[in-house]
């Protein structure tokens, strides 16, 4: 009787793990709602449209280098709220030249 409580024990904790996880990454943003929210407030800050994809690319090259969206659009923010027109493009150049000459971009395009 003991055998057959431990290992409904141990199936209830597994299980109870799998749940949290899911629960995580239900609360996760999407790109797109963090596209929205990145151009809003390029906008605010009165970035035009390139600048706008500037920021958006910022986000884009993140995700693909395998960092959340979340996170991304944490480091894409601040770079937007930090920075003016030309800080924002050599940032934005910065990460995409990171994310392409990383090995990991090339293995994800394949």
């Amino acid at each position: 009787m003991k055998k057959r409580r431990g290992i409904m024990f141990l199936s209830a904790i597994i299980v109870l793990i799998m749940l949290l996880i899911s629960v995580q990454y239900s609360f996760a943003m999407s790109f797109e709602k963090a596209k929205k929210l990145i151009t809003k407030e390029s906008m605010q800050k009165g970035f035009e449209q390139q600048d706008i994809i500037y920021a958006v690319s910022i986000m884009k090259d993140l995700v693909h280098k395998g960092i959340s969206v979340d996170e991304a659009y944490a480091v894409a923010s601040r770079i937007v709220k930090r920075s003016d027109s030309e800080e924002l493009k050599f940032n934005a150049q910065r990460i995409k030249d990171a994310a392409v000459n990383s090995p990991d971009y090339w293995v994800m395009q394949n």
